[in-house]
Formats: C-alpha cells, structure tokens, sequence
C-alpha cells in the first residue's frame, strides 16, 4: 500500500492534476457491497461483451470505480458476482495488459475524462 501510495503522490505532482484518485486498501471481490459503491461501475474484463472504455460517458461522474482483474483475468465465479454488482464490463483495447499497466492506463483515461467535474 505504501508504494502505491508513494506511485501516486509522484504521478499527481508530475501530471498537475489536483485530485488525485484515492487509494483503498485491497479488497476480495465477494466482500464489496452494493451500497459503499458508486453507480459507475468499470470492470476491466477480457470478454466480448465488453465496451471500449472510450464509448462510456463519464464526463459527467463525479465518483467512477474500476475493478482491473489479476493476471488471467477473473473467475467465473467474480464474473457472476460483478454482473450482480452491475459492473460495466469494459476494454483497454485489442492488446492484454498487464494487470499493474491496465490499472493505470484506464485511471488514467478516466481522470482525465473527469477533470474539471
């Protein structure tokens, strides 16, 4: 956790933005719960379903959570539990990132969509 945070503070200062995204401490996805969430919820997923990240509208959130899976994407079983959540199933693009360059290529696409909210 103190690297991340050490990962953003440093980002912050280099990009100028003056909201930095918030960090929370890791969580098992069967222990998030429907109210602590936002309504726009992003899951980075590798399936077809999936929307581009870029055809979502939110330059008019205020608060977003993206949900980057591990390497090898999520279980069936997360998958499911996501769909309850109605978590958005999103894609970074044709290529597979890393889960680690997926985190930051999507909050970085989103902070930048939000800036100025």
């Amino acid at each position: 956790m103190e690297r991340w945070r050490r990962i953003i503070a440093e980002a912050t200062k280099i990009s100028g933005i003056g909201n930095p995204p918030l960090l929370h401490t890791p969580l098992k996805v069967l222990d998030l719960r429907d109210e602590s969430l936002p309504s726009l919820r992003l899951l980075g997923a590798l399936t077809d379903d999936a929307k581009p990240l870029g055809s979502v509208n939110i330059k008019q959130q205020e608060d977003v959570v993206f949900a980057v899976g591990p390497e090898g994407d999520w279980t069936e079983g997360e998958m499911a539990y996501f769909a309850r959540l109605k978590f958005l199933p999103v894609s970074l693009g044709p290529n597979i990132l890393r889960a680690n360059t997926a985190a930051i290529a999507g909050l970085s696409y989103i902070i930048l969509c939000t800036e100025g909210v």
